[in-house]
Protein backbone atom coordinates (compact mmCIF):
# COMPACT_ATOMS: atom_id res chain seq x y z
CA UNK A 1 0.00 0.00 0.00
CA UNK A 2 2.69 2.57 -0.81
CA UNK A 3 0.05 4.80 -2.41
CA UNK A 4 -1.67 4.99 0.99
CA UNK A 5 1.54 6.32 2.52
CA UNK A 6 1.97 8.84 -0.29
CA UNK A 7 -1.57 10.16 0.12
CA UNK A 8 -1.14 10.30 3.88
CA UNK A 9 2.12 12.23 3.53
CA UNK A 10 0.34 14.70 1.24
CA UNK A 11 -2.37 15.16 3.86
CA UNK A 12 0.37 15.66 6.45
CA UNK A 13 2.01 18.26 4.23
CA UNK A 14 -1.33 20.07 3.95
CA UNK A 15 -1.55 20.23 7.76
CA UNK A 16 2.00 21.58 8.02
CA UNK A 17 1.29 24.17 5.33
CA UNK A 18 -1.89 25.16 7.17
CA UNK A 19 0.25 25.79 10.25
CA UNK A 20 2.33 28.27 8.26
CA UNK A 21 -0.79 29.82 6.73
CA UNK A 22 -2.24 30.54 10.17
CA UNK A 23 1.06 32.10 11.19
CA UNK A 24 0.98 34.28 8.06
CA UNK A 25 -2.67 35.14 8.71
CA UNK A 26 -1.87 36.41 12.18
CA UNK A 27 1.10 38.36 10.86
CA UNK A 28 -1.00 39.87 8.07
CA UNK A 29 -4.02 40.75 10.24
CA UNK A 30 -1.86 41.83 13.19
CA UNK A 31 -4.59 41.66 15.86
CA UNK A 32 -3.99 44.24 18.61
CA UNK A 33 -2.54 43.10 21.91
CA UNK A 34 -4.38 43.98 25.08
CA UNK A 35 -4.70 42.40 28.53
CA UNK A 36 -6.30 38.97 28.52
CA UNK A 37 -7.51 37.34 31.73
CA UNK A 38 -4.85 34.98 33.06
CA UNK A 39 -7.38 32.15 33.19
CA UNK A 40 -7.74 32.01 29.39
CA UNK A 41 -4.21 30.83 28.55
CA UNK A 42 -4.17 28.52 31.57
CA UNK A 43 -7.46 26.86 30.64
CA UNK A 44 -6.50 26.52 26.97
CA UNK A 45 -3.10 25.08 27.96
CA UNK A 46 -4.87 22.52 30.17
CA UNK A 47 -7.22 21.61 27.32
CA UNK A 48 -4.27 21.32 24.92
CA UNK A 49 -2.35 19.08 27.34
CA UNK A 50 -5.37 16.85 27.88
CA UNK A 51 -6.05 16.60 24.15
CA UNK A 52 -2.42 15.64 23.53
CA UNK A 53 -2.64 12.89 26.14
CA UNK A 54 -5.89 11.63 24.60
CA UNK A 55 -4.25 11.65 21.18
CA UNK A 56 -1.31 9.62 22.48
CA UNK A 57 -3.72 6.92 23.66
CA UNK A 58 -5.60 7.03 20.35
CA UNK A 59 -2.32 6.77 18.43
CA UNK A 60 -1.49 3.60 20.33
CA UNK A 61 -4.85 2.08 19.36
CA UNK A 62 -5.16 3.47 15.83
CA UNK A 63 -1.58 3.75 14.58
CA UNK A 64 0.81 1.53 16.52
CA UNK A 65 -1.38 -1.55 17.01
CA UNK A 66 -2.54 -1.62 13.35
CA UNK A 67 1.08 -1.25 12.22
CA UNK A 68 1.95 -4.40 14.15
CA UNK A 69 -1.09 -6.21 12.72
CA UNK A 70 -0.17 -5.16 9.18
CA UNK A 71 3.14 -7.01 9.46
CA UNK A 72 1.22 -10.29 9.49
CA UNK A 73 -1.92 -9.25 7.56
CA UNK A 74 -0.82 -6.74 4.90
CA UNK A 75 -3.97 -7.25 2.82
CA UNK A 76 -6.42 -6.39 5.62
CA UNK A 77 -8.13 -3.22 4.35
CA UNK A 78 -9.90 -2.52 7.65
CA UNK A 79 -6.58 -2.34 9.46
CA UNK A 80 -5.17 -0.03 6.76
CA UNK A 81 -8.19 2.24 7.25
CA UNK A 82 -7.67 2.34 11.04
CA UNK A 83 -3.98 3.15 10.55
CA UNK A 84 -4.77 5.96 8.10
CA UNK A 85 -7.57 7.37 10.29
CA UNK A 86 -5.30 7.32 13.32
CA UNK A 87 -2.66 9.32 11.50
CA UNK A 88 -5.14 11.92 10.24
CA UNK A 89 -6.63 12.20 13.72
CA UNK A 90 -3.14 12.82 15.08
CA UNK A 91 -2.64 15.66 12.62
CA UNK A 92 -5.95 17.20 13.69
CA UNK A 93 -5.05 17.03 17.37
CA UNK A 94 -1.66 18.64 16.70
CA UNK A 95 -3.30 21.37 14.65
CA UNK A 96 -5.88 22.00 17.38
CA UNK A 97 -3.09 22.89 19.79
CA UNK A 98 -1.94 25.57 17.39
CA UNK A 99 -5.53 26.76 16.90
CA UNK A 100 -5.77 27.46 20.64
CA UNK A 101 -2.88 29.86 20.08
CA UNK A 102 -4.74 31.49 17.19
CA UNK A 103 -7.74 31.99 19.45
CA UNK A 104 -5.59 33.55 22.14
CA UNK A 105 -3.94 35.87 19.63
CA UNK A 106 -7.32 37.10 18.41
CA UNK A 107 -8.31 37.67 22.04
CA UNK A 108 -5.26 39.93 22.39
CA UNK A 109 -2.61 37.71 24.00
CA UNK A 110 1.08 38.41 23.37
CA UNK A 111 3.29 36.36 21.07
CA UNK A 112 5.22 35.04 24.10
CA UNK A 113 2.23 32.90 25.06
CA UNK A 114 0.79 32.32 21.60
CA UNK A 115 4.19 31.22 20.31
CA UNK A 116 4.25 28.33 22.77
CA UNK A 117 0.99 26.96 21.36
CA UNK A 118 2.30 27.35 17.82
CA UNK A 119 5.60 25.67 18.72
CA UNK A 120 3.93 22.70 20.40
CA UNK A 121 1.58 22.28 17.44
CA UNK A 122 4.44 22.27 14.93
CA UNK A 123 6.58 19.92 17.01
CA UNK A 124 3.67 17.48 17.29
CA UNK A 125 3.05 17.65 13.55
CA UNK A 126 6.70 16.88 12.89
CA UNK A 127 6.94 14.11 15.50
CA UNK A 128 3.73 12.47 14.30
CA UNK A 129 4.87 12.27 10.68
CA UNK A 130 3.43 9.16 8.99
CA UNK A 131 6.02 6.42 8.73
CA UNK A 132 6.19 3.41 6.50
CA UNK A 133 4.89 0.18 7.95
CA UNK A 134 7.43 -2.68 7.95
CA UNK A 135 5.37 -4.43 5.27
CA UNK A 136 6.61 -1.89 2.70
CA UNK A 137 10.29 -2.42 3.38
Amino acid sequence: MPSTLLILRLVHLAFVLAWFQFLFLLHFLHPPEHPVPVAYPIVLAAVAISSISVCERLRKQLVHEPAVTLETQPENQAVWNRWRAGNILSFAFAESTMLFGVLLKFLGESWKVVGMFFAVGLVLLLVWTPRAVKVWR
